[in-house]
């Protein structure tokens, strides 16, 4: 065992074994740029790029090889920032983020949602890969963690979307242990979650940047603790179809913010 798998797993003072960091930590973040979305007052932008520094420092401390890729939707679906390993890669300016979500359009949540999903699958399977002999029978723990932000009902995807959304989730969690979290606003977050196939947490906010900020800095804090082996970000189904996550339970919500609940995301490519 090399010194940095004995720092993992080494006993803290009163003899309690400290929480182990995963392998890798695989990350799709997808943001909704249309129109509507420009009540969060940017808001989003700024969460994001504290998301992206908490996982490159996470990533270096934890020594946690971390990769995160950036997908944003209005009529159509973008992928401005590529899978990137955060510990050596530079991170996107707010001044470059600002103009990825800057608000217009309509909103393709169905299909910008099957080809992020899509993309993590690849993410992971590739990287497995790559992965000398030896580490691969070792069974390392990859998580991979689907994050959405949304605040409007799909109206641009393609005919037989949603419905290809719930099949491909359910064989992204199945098949490959993705982890999802939904956070919505000017929709019912638990209904339109569930209606696209995801089995995390949904989380309904309220349309203002105050509100926005709160929830968004509670996803960096599971995504933070999800690399650093403390917690998963949310709990397992219940309807046996999909992979297990750990069964912990995730950060609590700051006061007011309603829990998120056991819901049911494939694969095309853009």
């Amino acid at each position: 065992m090399s010194l940095s798998c004995l720092s993992r797993v080494k006993r803290s003072n009163n003899g309690e074994r400290p929480p182990v960091a995963p392998f890798a930590h695989l990350v799709s973040i997808n943001v909704d740029k249309s129109g509507s979305m420009g009540s969060f007052g940017g808001a989003q932008t700024g969460q994001i790029h504290e998301t992206l520094v908490v996982l490159k420092e996470v990533a270096i401390s934890s020594d946690v090889e971390t990769w995160v890729s950036i997908w944003t939707f209005d009529g159509q679906v973008r992928n401005p920032i590529e899978p990137f390993d955060v510990r050596s890669g530079v991170l996107p300016t707010m001044t470059e983020l600002r103009e990825y979500f800057y608000p217009g359009g309509m909103t393709a949540l169905y299909d910008s949602s099957k080809a992020c999903v899509a993309q993590l699958v690849d993410m992971k399977v590739e990287y497995i890969k790559r992965l000398p002999a030896a580490v691969r029978r070792t069974n390392p723990e990859i998580k991979a963690t689907y994050y959405l932000l949304t605040d409007g009902e799909d109206t641009a995807s393609m005919p037989n979307s949603r419905q290809e959304c719930v099949l491909a989730m359910r064989a992204a969690r199945k098949n490959h242990g993705v982890m999802d979290i939904f956070l919505g606003a000017n929709i019912d977050a638990k209904t339109t979650a569930a209606s696209m196939g995801f089995s995390g947490h949904a989380y309904q906010m309220a349309a203002t940047p105050e509100a926005c900020a709160t929830l968004m800095k509670t996803v960096t804090s599971m995504l933070r603790q999800t690399s650093q082996g403390s917690c998963d970000p949310y709990e397992p189904d219940n309807d046996n179809s999909g992979a297990s996550s750990g069964g912990i339970p995730m950060p609590p919500l700051p006061p007011g913010l309603p829990q998120g609940i056991s819901l049911r995301p494939t694969l095309r490519r853009y």
